[in-house]
């Protein structure tokens, strides 16, 4: 028996190997007591805390992170009016940018015209 627990209604009472205790095999039954289960519950709850707490920390920059970035500035793609060329998700400076040195570079004397995509 656990030495914190004062419950002995588990305890099997006879004579020795346990002749006279009705135990086949001249084994004492194990005896369980509830100080036992309660340390075992709280054990599995603390565990519980803990995966829950480290998958909080793992998720927490992940989530942090993509809001950050679905808040940013990021929402502006443009498209070249003379073929099918667009810019990606940018700012619309960069954007801008981008599409200008596109036609310079791909559309000489073109002034630059298309569609502006904003998210």
């Amino acid at each position: 028996m656990h030495t914190g627990c004062d419950d002995t209604r588990g305890e099997l009472r006879g004579g020795f190997n346990g002749g006279s205790a009705g135990v086949r095999g001249g084994r004492m039954r194990e005896h369980r007591c509830p100080c036992t289960d309660a340390q075992e519950g709280a054990a599995v709850i603390e565990n519980l805390l803990c995966v829950l707490c480290m998958a909080s920390v793992v998720l927490f920059p992940i989530i942090a992170i993509s809001r950050a970035v679905w808040k940013s500035n990021f929402k502006f793609r443009r498209f070249c009016g003379e073929c099918s060329y667009n810019t990606g998700w940018t700012s619309e400076s960069v954007a801008g940018d981008i599409m200008y040195a596109h036609y310079l570079h791909r559309h000489p004397g073109v002034p630059p015209r298309g569609l502006i995509q904003w998210r």
